[in-house]
Formats: structure tokens, C-alpha cells, sequence
């Protein structure tokens, strides 16, 4: 007995020696047919490698860059994931879910895996670069300006590495920094759409707003419907009033992104001015399912209420937001409006919330208090 099960065994383990063989030459077929540009191909043979091996690292991980390249995020995540683990030691494994991780906004899950893949191989400008947009994401600018200087050493012609300083550089208010990482990308890249409408983030936030059109527009001749670029000209034709053209470019970037925080935000704060409150609340109500503590969209919400006369839970919504922002001085101003509702007004502003916006206070337009901190980081890639 003890016999036949060994002959098995080793039978099985010459088994799995053989179409692991087969599978490695099989692979090499796929990425030289992945190479010459035959796609489908590439994929179908690695889908036969995966059929007689299932547990083939390299025929994994190039199925997940081919869903994730495919725009079949969950897909990637789930082959990528795979791979990690057949293969926890590969700095492009993880490196390229996390990629994937950013894609899906999982800005803390694409951290840990990029912090892995550069532990594996630190030198790698491409990671570095990656996870430097990852860190501007949330919040960390000048660790994220360091890592694409880390990445622009280590290469020294690396366009996208200048391209995502400067959007750094713009997040942390150096504008004119950023505009030399712009202008130094498109020097070694004169095509570079990311670069060409970070210029014009730039104009925009300089308040030189015919630049920015000019730059967002040459962008988009680039990268035609690029739902990063339409958001930002969307941005500026909401700045200058054009809500029309503003709602079309929105509406545009939310066809490819329909739960782009920011896109919601803006085209919420349209349908607000336009009275087209059901629509506006929809929106909204999309955009905290994204991110509950969205300041922003509780103050949008709250503005909802007050067209319903709902006076109450606008104030409740109000308040809620001031819990996250207590520096947000739109929506103190707001508040007071607000509490002029109220029979028993009397004006009081909460502990914290002290100080009022300049001018109408009357709600028919709330700005974004972090618009730009949060605009000059949505096109890093």
C-alpha cells in the first residue's frame, strides 16, 4: 500500500514537472505574441497555461496587466492579488496591483503594496514616482515631492516623473515650481496632455483664465473625452459662470467616472444654482456613499434641504459638516443664513465655528473651501 501511493506520488510530482515545462514554453509564446501586439492571443494562451497549471505566477500576473490595461479593474485586482501570493517576493507584482489599487481609489491599499514592491527593489523610478501619487492623494505632498525627485535621480529624462512633481508641487501652493516641472516634462515629452493641463491648473489657479482654457483645451485635442482634463475645464467654466458648458464637460468626465468625488460635487453645486434640486440631491447622495465625510457634499446636502424647507436637517447636515471641518467657512456662513429661518433665531454660532465668507452669504452657491488643494491632485497618475 505504502508502495503504490509513493509510485503515485512521484507519478504526479513527473506530472506536474512536465506541464509546468510545457506551461513555461507556452508562456513564452504568449509574451512574444503579447510583444508583436497580438493581445487576444496573449491572453487566451495564458488562460490555457492557467487551465493545466492553475498556480502559474507569470501567466497570472500578465492576465492581470491585460484587465487592468482592458479597464477590468475588479478583474486585475483579483488576478494581481493572486499573483502577490504565488509570488509574494515580486516587486512588479506588487507594484502593479497597486496600481490597480489607485485606480480604484484605494489610496491606503495602494500605499502598502507600492512601500512592498520598492522594499524588493528600491530603485525602481516607476514606483517611486506611482507611490509619490498615492501620497498626494492623501494628503502628503511634500513626502510625495520627494519620492518623484527620488525617481527623476534615479531617471533623469522621466517626463511623467516631472509631470507628477509639479502636481505635487501645485497641491502644496508652488505654483511657480510646478509650472517648471511642467514645462521640464513637456521639454522632453512636447506631447505630454497631463503636463500641457497641469500648466493650465496653473493659469487657473493664477486666476489667468483664458491660459487655462487655452492649455485644458490643447490637452483634450491630445487626449480627446480624458475625463481627468474635462474635470478640471469643467472646474474653470464653473469659476467663470458658464454652467452650461461647465455641466457638459461634468457630465462628460462622469460617463467615464460615475463616482468622481469631485465631478459629483461640481455638477451638484450646478444643479443647485439651476434649481434643479432632485438632481442636485441625487448626486449628492452618490457622492457621500464615495466618502461619507465629504464636508463638501454635507454642506450641498444641506443646501438641498433648505430649497425643500427643510430647515431642520439642513442645519443638521450643516452641523455634521462643521464636525469634520470646523475650518470651513462657507458653510458657517451658510449656517447663519440658515438659522434666519428659524423663529426663535438668535444666531449663535457653534464653539469652533467662528467667522463668516466675505459677501452673500444666502447659499445660492457654495464653494468648495478645498476645491483646489483637492483639484490639483486629480490628475496625478
Amino acid at each position: 500500500m505504502q508502495s503504490s501511493a509513493g509510485a503515485r506520488a512521484y507519478q504526479n510530482a513527473r506530472l506536474e514537472k512536465k506541464l509546468k515545462k510545457q506551461a513555461d514554453a507556452v508562456m513564452a509564446f504568449a509574451i512574444e505574441a503579447l510583444g508583436q501586439g497580438r493581445l487576444a492571443e496573449a491572453e487566451m494562451l495564458c488562460r490555457e497555461i492557467l487551465k493545466e497549471v492553475p498556480d502559474h505566477f507569470h501567466a497570472t500576473h500578465l492576465l492581470g496587466l491585460r484587465a487592468f490595461d482592458g479597464g477590468r479593474l475588479d478583474e486585475a485586482e483579483f488576478l494581481l492579488e493572486r499573483a502577490t501570493a504565488l509570488d509574494p517576493r515580486s516587486p512588479d507584482a506588487h507594484g502593479n496591483l497597486g496600481a490597480v489599487y489607485f485606480a480604484l481609489e484605494k489610496f491606503n491599499d495602494a500605499r502598502s503594496c507600492q512601500e512592498k514592491a520598492i522594499a524588493l527593489k528600491p530603485n525602481c523610478p516607476i514606483t517611486l514616482t506611482n507611490l509619490g501619487n498615492t501620497l498626494l492623494h492623501i494628503g502628503l505632498g511634500k513626502e510625495a515631492i520627494g519620492l518623484h525627485e527620488r525617481a527623476i535621480r534615479l531617471k533623469p529624462d522621466y517626463a511623467d516623473a516631472f509631470c507628477n512633481r509639479g502636481m505635487a508641487e501645485l497641491m502644496t501652493g508652488r505654483f511657480e515650481r510646478a509650472e517648471e516641472s511642467f514645462d521640464r516634462a513637456l521639454s522632453l515629452q512636447p506631447r505630454h496632455a497631463e503636463a500641457i493641463a497641469g500648466k493650465g491648473m496653473v493659469s487657473l489657479e493664477l486666476r489667468h483664465f483664458e491660459e487655462a482654457a487655452a492649455a485644458l483645451d490643447a490637452a483634450l485635442a491630445i487626449k480627446p473625452g480624458s475625463p481627468r482634463v474635462l474635470l478640471q475645464r469643467g472646474r474653470l467654466n464653473l469659476s467663470l459662470s458658464r454652467l452650461e458648458q461647465a455641466a457638459a464637460d461634468l457630465d462628460a468626465a462622469l460617463a467615464q467616472s460615475p463616482r468622481h468625488e469631485l465631478a459629483l460635487c461640481w455638477r451638484a453645486q450646478i444643479d443647485i444654482l439651476v434649481g434643479n434640486t432632485a438632481r442636485a440631491m441625487a448626486g449628492v447622495k452618490t457622492l457621500l456613499e464615495v466618502n461619507p465625510r465629504s464636508e463638501m457634499g454635507l454642506a450641498l446636502l444641506a443646501a438641498c434641504y433648505v430649497n425643500q424647507g427643510d430647515i431642520a436637517m439642513a442645519l443638521q447636515h450643516l452641523d455634521a459638516a462643521l464636525e469634520i471641518a470646523p475650518d470651513f467657512p462657507e458653510a458657517v456662513g451658510y449656517r447663519i443664513f440658515v438659522l434666519d429661518y428659524l423663529p426663535e433665531a438668535d444666531f449663535a454660532v457653534p464653539q469652533g465655528h467662528q467667522g463668516v465668507v466675505e459677501g452673500d452669504a444666502r447659499g445660492e452657491r457654495i464653494e468648495d473651501h478645498h476645491q483646489e488643494r483637492a483639484a490639483r491632485r486629480s490628475l496625478a497618475a
